[in-house]
């Protein structure tokens, strides 16, 4: 065989598997179903369309479908069929959004939104749903703090829920950083508020440098080493340990320890301590300090009646109503609205009030500079152990005081990285999901709508020229040779 003959035979080659795929091209174009119109969208649906592609979805939604049933979705989309969608009723913007707590048991807060009015839902961690009773949201918004553990948190609809439709899917959020905790720095005179104070937030897990001004020229309190680099005091000599022998065998004195070291002023700025507690005025010295603290972004906690001097300026409140006297102990079960309260006067336009109580504003928050200051009309804390009859009056007096330096303590945000397994189930903002995927509602496609996925003409086109190329110089080639 010649070399002009396997060249004729190599074009009509050609030609042939040029053919051959325009033919296939075709062919695989023509899979599509007719367009589809849905009200919802379901997984018999999805796993359909996935096996026969329709030319186009056309959803008229009264509900979000869930998050896995919208990636789907999506995932057709992306791979040609045209997914347009109408509302039939508003489709109200649900959220949630977890985060950590400054606060040494690790809880954590959830957010959440689950439209305008009231409405009840039910928290998940996870997917699994919590038992008891529903949560009454009014005005559809809510904030729960929720135990250690769970790394994806959300909301779904309770039975019964007016405004949420049965199927409803809520929102899920997951847990992206966690947060390294400061000491706290406690500044007053030595007395009993002091030392309960201390005791109990060392107890609920906090570490408290405590300083306490006896006098002008003693303090008392001493940093921890492990937290704040001073000189540590010296180790004091063990029991019965003695010094070196003598003659006769006669035993030396063991030697008397040296005292500790006087503590050296505390270095306050936000690298050392996530919140100042102040219980009296002799934090006055440091005032200066603390307002250059809270400005840099530090917490500021005031409680009491006698404010430091250098400190009203920066308080919610500069001045007390009338004060209500304290119960006698043990004789109510509400223990925190039998104690002393000077509630806080006219409030700065800035300022937020926390809590209330009968006579007034109990605790209020504004923000300084970058920091935040909290004010507590309390006095004479200690008395709540002493007034409750509770079983868990002491670990309620804990939490109650813990949640001060949480919503003022300015803490280190640590990234963690996500599971995908986790990620999966987050889920925080399925509106806003749903338009980043499918864009504005717009009109339906036809029900009989041409296939989405149409063969491309500009390679139809060029197969063809191949085709024809191939076919003519194979045909020339032979007319040459006096062949048909």
């Amino acid at each position: 065989m010649s070399m002009r003959q396997i060249l004729e035979h190599g074009l009509h080659g050609v030609a042939v598997i040029a053919l051959g795929t325009a033919l296939w091209i075709l062919s695989d174009s023509q899979g599509q179903g007719p367009a589809a119109h849905r009200q919802q969208v379901t997984a018999p649906d999805l796993r359909a369309w996935t096996r026969t592609p329709p030319a186009g979805v056309g959803l008229d939604l009264a509900e979000l479908p869930a998050a896995a049933h919208r990636d789907w979705l999506a995932a057709l989309a992306a791979t040609g069929t045209l997914v347009s969608w109408q509302a039939s009723a508003p489709l109200p913007a649900r959220g949630a959004s977890l985060e950590p707590v400054a606060d040494p048991r690790a809880p954590l807060r959830l957010w959440v939104s689950a439209g305008d009015g009231d409405t009840q839902i039910r928290l998940t961690t996870g997917r699994e749903a919590e038992a008891g009773p529903p949560h009454m949201l009014t005005g559809g918004k809510g904030v729960f703090t929720l135990a250690p553990g769970p790394a994806v948190a959300g909301f779904s609809q309770a039975p019964g829920a007016k405004d949420m439709a049965a199927g409803s899917p809520g929102a899920s959020s997951l847990i992206r950083e966690s947060l390294a905790l400061k000491p706290l720095l406690l500044l007053g005179a030595p007395s009993w508020e002091a030392r309960f104070m201390a005791q109990a937030l060392e107890e609920h897990g906090w570490l408290v440098d405590a300083r306490l001004k006896a006098s002008d020229t003693a303090i008392l309190g001493v940093t921890p080493t492990d937290i704040i680099k001073n000189t540590p005091p010296p180790r004091r000599a063990q029991r019965g340990q003695t010094g070196g022998g003598r003659a006769g065998g006669a035993r030396k004195p063991a030697e008397a320890a040296a005292p500790p070291p006087e503590p050296t002023p505390p270095v306050i700025s936000p690298e050392n301590y996530a919140a100042v507690i102040v219980t009296d005025a002799s934090a006055g010295d440091y005032a200066d300090e603390i307002r250059a603290y809270v400005a840099a972004g530090g917490g500021l906690i005031v409680t009491g009646p006698d404010l430091p001097a250098g400190l009203t300026t920066i308080l919610p409140s500069s001045h007390f109503d009338t004060a209500r006297e304290p119960s006698k102990f043990g004789e109510t079960a509400q223990p925190r609205d039998a104690l002393e309260l000077y509630p806080l006067g006219t409030l700065r336009e800035d300022a937020t009030a926390l809590e209330q109580s009968t006579e007034g504003i109990a605790v209020a928050l504004r923000r300084e500079g970058k920091g935040l200051v909290l004010q507590s009309g309390y006095h004479d804390l200690w008395r709540w152990q002493m007034n409750g009859t509770a079983a868990d009056t002491e670990e309620q007096f804990r939490l109650w005081l813990a949640a001060l330096p949480a919503a003022v303590a300015d803490s280190q945000m640590v990234p963690t990285a996500a599971d995908p397994a986790l990620l999966a189930k987050s889920d925080p903002a399925p509106l806003s999901a749903w338009f980043q995927a499918f864009g504005e509602p717009g009109a339906k496609p036809a029900a009989t709508g041409q296939s989405v996925l149409r063969p491309d003409l500009g390679w139809l086109g060029f197969l063809a020229l191949i085709a024809m190329g191939a076919l003519s110089l194979q045909w020339a080639s032979r007319r040459l040779r006096n062949l048909p």
